[in-house]
């Protein structure tokens, strides 16, 4: 396992999230990749003590954005978190409960299945994959979703309860989540003409990782892209609006990850009588709000979260928008703690909100 060279500029370090929280050397991409070069060179002796250095990063990509060479510091932590666990370190406990609830209940959320995620594959014209955060947290989002496909006339069949398996690969449990990437390839196969997705963690599961975990990968389209499409196309009309003013946060994954900026924010822009305005930190500069962290660290993630609300007020906005399930429930969370006047919402509810009026 080589890290990358660093060149220890310190330009990463304002864009970390962790970093600006916590404002220690370990807590940022520099301190994180210097531990990595020490572990490479085998200098370290407690290798227990790396456990919260790699796990306290949230993988948002915003490092090695800011880069100049740029290094891949996200592969590196995420390769980090594998090694760790083949020389027998388990991740934090939180890490090892998603696990645990994988294996018991198919799901990293610890939620008992109770709903079977069969489909029938000749009578679709599409599969729309709900993840878990909307199916088993967010069912308003996965409500939405299919409201939104069934005003445009779309035939799909909705995938519930099965889990893409990236929580698990973000913990470093690379074997398990190869077994999860090749039950799913089978599953889904090439029996079906489209994948929709709500959550960019599965999205970039299908079209990313499954690619290194099992050789192939999966087209996804994330459910803001087909909405934008949809409504151009003119099989989608948004009729009806209130006026407020919407701000929109770029997922990491979503935004960083894929580089879907301008879809989510034309759906807004469609809406009659809304206005968009921009967070001062958007798009390839969006700020990171936490929403894959808070099992394991929850505070962390609620004072990343209330910084981005702190943004959205600080606009104007009477309204904040995301396209993430994770990000719409961490924010939500934040937002019932330090901004109950601002409404949090995803963009295919408040879409499905203009054509059910």
């Amino acid at each position: 396992m080589e890290p990358p060279q660093c060149a220890r500029c310190g330009v990463c370090l304002p864009t970390c999230p962790t970093y600006t929280v916590e404002m220690r050397e370990a807590s940022g991409p520099r301190g994180r990749l210097l531990l990595l070069k020490s572990l490479a060179e085998g200098e370290v002796e407690d290798v227990q003590g790396l456990r919260e250095p790699l796990y306290t990063c949230t993988l948002c990509g915003a490092c090695q954005d800011a880069c100049p060479q740029p290094l891949p510091i996200v592969g590196a932590i995420r390769n980090a978190r594998a090694h760790l666990v083949s020389l027998g370190v388990e991740p934090p406990e939180a890490y090892r409960r998603v696990r645990e609830s994988m294996q018991r209940w198919g799901n990293p959320l610890g939620v008992e299945r109770t709903e079977a995620p069969a489909w029938d594959a000749e009578k679709t014209e599409c599969v729309l994959f709900s993840g878990c955060v909307a199916t088993y947290l967010r069912r308003e989002v996965l409500d939405a979703a299919e409201a939104v496909l069934e005003a445009a006339g779309i035939k799909h069949t909705t995938l519930k309860g099965v889990c893409c398996g990236a929580p698990l690969l973000r913990a470093g449990y690379v074997e398990d989540a190869r077994r999860l990437a090749e039950e799913n390839m089978r599953t889904l196969g090439s029996r079906i003409n489209g994948l929709i997705v709500l959550c960019p963690h599965c999205q970039r599961a299908f079209m990313e990782d499954y690619k290194l975990l099992v050789g192939t990968s999966m087209p996804a389209v994330h459910i803001t892209q087909l909405v934008d499409r949809l409504i151009n196309e003119g099989r989608l009309k948004l009729e009806e609006g209130v006026e407020l003013k919407v701000a929109y946060h770029d997922p990491c994954n979503l935004g960083r990850g894929l580089g879907v900026y301008e879809e989510p924010r034309r759906v807004l822009q469609s809406i009659p009588k809304m206005r968009l305005v921009e967070l001062k930190h958007n798009r390839g500069h969006s700020l990171c709000c936490g929403g894959a962290h808070p099992w394991g660290y929850p505070k962390l993630s609620m004072e990343l979260a209330r910084r981005r609300l702190q943004e959205a007020l600080s606009v104007g906005a009477d309204v904040l928008a995301t396209s993430c399930p994770h990000c719409y429930q961490s924010l939500l969370n934040a937002a019932l703690h330090h901004a109950r006047e601002l409404t949090v919402a995803s963009v295919v509810e408040v879409a499905a909100e203009a054509v059910r009026r």
